[in-house]
């Protein structure tokens, strides 16, 4: 969002007599050439990918996320590599490399290893993806040993186990589907598939806990 001069309406009159700086709207042309800029003396980036979709919504979860429908997935992926080729071509810089790709949401764990080989191809049409590192967040549920197979194939070496607790009560009282049995089960995929790097998340200070 940008603000000009106008913009709190009825207060307007005291913020311009409060303040001193005047906010004005910049020209697309104007916009494009200061993010071309702040690139200029950049070679590595890194690029986080958001994938808002959820069996379940877990209301202790305050990230953008929704429920699972095909359709909008779909959508979604294809504004997502819509927006992926904008940027390539606003910053049309052959030196960029992406040297780290990290998938949060949501549920990542949701999208099969197709779609991700769609999402790299894209990016790989406007950035270099020479020894990147590629995680992503998970489910335990959805890490089954076909599963985590198909991500290493895809490419992805990183992986974040939304864990959370290993007591039922925990998991029940944070609308998490998944069992106890899930999550080792889980861990023990990752590990057999090739995974590099394995991280689980813990919850704590919830509520009824003690130290």
């Amino acid at each position: 969002m940008i603000l000009d001069q106008d913009a709190f309406g009825i207060w307007s009159s005291v913020t311009r007599r409060a303040f001193k700086s005047t906010f004005k709207k910049p020209s697309g042309d104007s916009s494009a050439e200061s993010l071309k800029d702040s690139f200029n003396n950049k070679s590595d980036i890194g690029i986080y990918l958001h994938i808002p979709f959820c069996k379940s919504l877990c209301p202790a979860c305050p990230y953008v996320r929704t429920l699972r429908n095909e359709e909008l997935v779909n959508s979604y992926l294809k504004a997502l590599k819509n927006e992926i080729a904008m940027y390539g071509k606003l910053l049309n810089n052959p030196r960029l490399k992406v040297v780290n790709l990290h998938v949060g949401g949501g549920t990542p764990s949701l999208l099969n290893s197709s779609q991700y080989r769609e999402i790299l191809d894209t990016i790989n049409q406007y950035f270099e993806l020479a020894q990147m590192g590629f995680g992503m967040e998970a489910n335990p549920q959805d890490m089954t040993k076909e599963k985590a197979a198909e991500l290493v194939e895809a490419g992805a070496r990183e992986l974040s186990i939304g864990v959370q607790s290993f007591q039922k009560k925990n998991l029940k009282a944070l609308g998490r589907i998944h069992s106890v049995e899930d999550s080792l089960e889980a861990v023990e995929n990752a590990r057999k598939a090739g995974f590099k790097f394995i991280n689980i998340d813990l919850m704590y200070m919830l509520p009824g806990q003690t130290v």
